[in-house]
């Protein structure tokens, strides 16, 4: 039996290596983070959610019409709500997200709803802006915006443009923005959607929403009856001319190539 130096052993017993070994030690795996402990429960949860909601989905299907009725009350979001509000209070921004996304299915009273919404809407838009599900938030500001009162969904989209830093975000909070003003009493609401959206065409050009505003108006532009946009342009022989030009007057455009 090949014999060890106790000074070699002692070093063996303590977990660290003499100078010059080679010899890597096996460190123990990290600890999960908090939020990475918060990020598994919420998956775990939802999943568990999903796949009882999916099973009483088929249920429903295949009942009767009174065993349909006794059904109805017995969705699964009831038996999740305290668990996800637990997750939520914790701090869980896609907790919080469930929430607001399953309000109506819990079937709280409209006032109570209406306050819920207001609380767990402002502590996303304060604390998960950031987030790259953060997109979700804002269309469902816009999908419960009578709900919680187009005064306080307007606040909402005011504290995102002044938070965020994406241009998605921003760009959505103004493009919902408009159905907002669509609906305000008094004013004429056309100069301010159009205000927002040429702001989202000239800010933030990349966007989906700026994507989905041009592309309406081009489908205005070229609607039958529509007037025709203005362009310049030259003849064969250099002459300069545009199309309001020949305004009243019957034009034939002819496009033609070579090949």
């Amino acid at each position: 039996m090949k014999s060890i130096s106790i000074p070699l052993a002692l070093t063996l017993l303590s977990g660290s290596l003499p100078a010059g070994s080679s010899q890597e030690v096996l460190q123990p795996p990290p600890a999960a983070t908090s939020l990475e402990q918060e990020a598994d429960a919420y998956e775990e949860l939802n999943q568990q959610y999903l796949a009882d909601h999916a099973a009483w989905k088929l249920d429903l299907q295949e009942a009767s019409t009174s065993e349909r009725r006794d059904l109805r009350g017995a969705d699964p979001v009831h038996e999740y709500w305290g668990k996800f509000l637990e997750l939520s209070d914790a701090g869980n921004g896609r907790a919080q997200l469930w929430l607001c996304e399953h309000v109506l299915d819990k079937k709280i009273k409209s006032k109570e709803r209406g306050a819920l919404l207001a609380k767990l809407f402002d502590t996303l838009v304060l604390e998960q802006h950031a987030e790259e599900w953060f997109g979700e938030v804002i269309a469902l500001i816009h999908r419960h915006r009578r709900t919680l009162g187009e005064d306080a969904a307007g606040v909402l989209y005011g504290k995102i443009l002044a938070t965020c830093e994406d241009p998605e975000s921003k760009a959505a909070a103004l493009y919902y923005e408009t159905y907002l003003f669509k609906t305000a009493k008094g004013a004429d609401p056309d100069p301010q959607v159009a205000a927002n959206l040429d702001r989202i065409l000239e800010q933030f050009p990349d966007t989906s929403f700026a994507l989905k505003i041009r592309a309406s108006r081009a489908g205005e532009l070229s609607a039958v009856g529509a007037q025709a946009p203005e362009f310049k342009a030259k003849t064969i022989d250099e002459f300069e001319f545009q199309l309001s030009d020949y305004r009243g007057k019957i034009v034939l455009l002819d496009f033609y190539g070579f090949w």
